[in-house]
């Protein structure tokens, strides 16, 4: 009974010593990976959006016309959503979500003259810290709306030079398409390509538009 006894007790002290070593052990490999920085694999993204797009326009979302050529290219060969959740009415509003992963309600930007709370970590900001560079190539990114948010200095360039000047480097290249959007005043050989006078019917609504 006592040899009984004394194995239960050395079998106890082993069960708690194997459970002690082992709680140790995962100590040491989570610390251990904690001293261990991972490197992201080093991607270049070209991240073009544009304004005042209606999709029901678009070639490659059913549209009998072909309006969109190297969109539909693009659509063919990549990944074509049909379905989307916008944040807001607002460009600046929606653009400052999609960079920053938060809903407007959080984020604040909600009107002019506002921006980000100047201490969060912007994912751009999380970028650069591996060497990334940010370019800010058009003149609305100077508005208040995009401070704080990560990018480089301002540089109006073209895009295509940016890349030839930068392309060995690491980069993050945004740049937003604005030709869709307001005056809705597109170059002749765009503007009757679709479109002639004989579709006005009530010669009052017609307008000189140069």
């Amino acid at each position: 009974e006592r040899e009984i006894i004394m194995l239960k007790k050395i079998s106890s002290i082993f069960i708690k010593l194997a459970a002690t070593v082992g709680l140790i052990l995962i100590v040491f490999i989570i610390k251990d990976s904690f001293k261990q920085e991972i490197k992201p694999r080093e991607i270049n993204i070209v991240y073009l959006s544009a304004d005042s797009f209606r999709p029901d326009h678009l070639s490659c979302y059913g549209y009998f016309r072909n309006t969109s050529p190297t969109i539909d290219e693009i659509a063919k060969n990549g990944t074509l959503f049909k379905r989307m959740n916008n944040q807001s009415a607002w460009t600046n509003q929606n653009l400052v979500t999609i960079f920053t992963s938060l809903d407007p309600s959080v984020h604040g930007v909600s009107t002019r003259m506002r921006n980000i709370d100047p201490n969060w970590v912007t994912p751009f900001e999380m970028l650069k810290k591996y060497k990334y560079l940010i370019p800010r190539l058009q003149g609305f990114l100077t508005d208040q709306n995009m401070s704080f948010m990560g990018f480089d200095d301002w540089e109006v360039m073209d895009p295509v030079n940016w890349l030839e000047k930068n392309h060995t480097k690491p980069f993050f290249l945004w740049y937003h398409i604005l030709h869709p959007h307001l005056p809705y005043n597109p170059p002749d050989e765009y503007k009757y390509k679709f479109f002639n006078d004989k579709m006005i019917k009530n010669p009052e609504s017609k307008t000189n538009s140069s």
